[in-house]
């Protein structure tokens, strides 16, 4: 008998047939990214009062939310915010650039990516020990405009690498799928449609 698929393989099969990832930004980004192609968000801005109202928004809309707990105000980044968001708003995934933050998510169940910005030769280094640390099931590099570091690091990184940050155009997205991401998350509403070839 087959063993159950993990968490990062069900994430990565996700990502294989939906690899543009919605950034959302405001509300007006939100009411865009659910009448979208873009089944997969990140959401990016919030308050402790209107997180509920979105996840229900997004849920409804058969789609998957990714909330950034390091970006939601009056939720705090850290073990016991992750509780909360799990237990009281049903939150599915979690998105966070810091190790201890995503670690939590797991072990509560919570599909966790880990966010990390790729600012120098020191966070590239660090990157190993901090995946290791957070144990996230896909890691997002900002940004993600950088084609030889998403090849550098496809062969360092166990989990789907998502390129994140300046993707502006439909050739940015290519691009960086070329390289080896396994999805690319922008703001740019205009790519949320745009559904890239590539083999199923």
């Amino acid at each position: 008998m087959a063993s159950e698929a993990t968490r990062t393989e069900r994430l990565a099969a996700i990502l294989q047939h939906n690899p543009v990832i919605a950034s959302i930004k405001d509300d007006a980004g939100l009411e865009r990214m659910l009448a979208s192609r873009s089944r997969l968000g990140f959401l990016l801005y919030g308050t402790i009062n209107s997180l509920p109202e979105q996840l229900r928004a997004v849920a409804a809309a058969r789609k998957l939310a990714f909330v950034d707990i390091d970006l939601i105000d009056g939720l705090s980044a850290d073990a016991a915010g992750v509780g909360f968001l799990r237990s009281q708003f049903g939150a599915r995934g979690l998105l966070s650039s810091k190790s201890a933050v995503v670690k939590a998510a797991t072990q509560t169940g919570m599909v966790a990516i880990h966010r990390h910005f790729m600012i120098d030769s020191m966070a590239f280094h660090s990157l190993s020990r901090l995946i290791r640390q957070a144990d996230p099931d896909a890691v997002e590099i900002l940004p993600g405009c950088i084609p030889k570091v998403i090849g550098w690091l496809r062969d360092e990184v166990p989990v789907p690498l998502i390129a994140g940050g300046l993707i502006h155009d439909e050739d940015d997205v290519e691009t960086a799928l070329r390289a080896g991401a396994a999805a690319i998350a922008t703001s740019n509403s205009e790519l949320w449609d745009y559904q890239p070839n590539r083999p199923v």
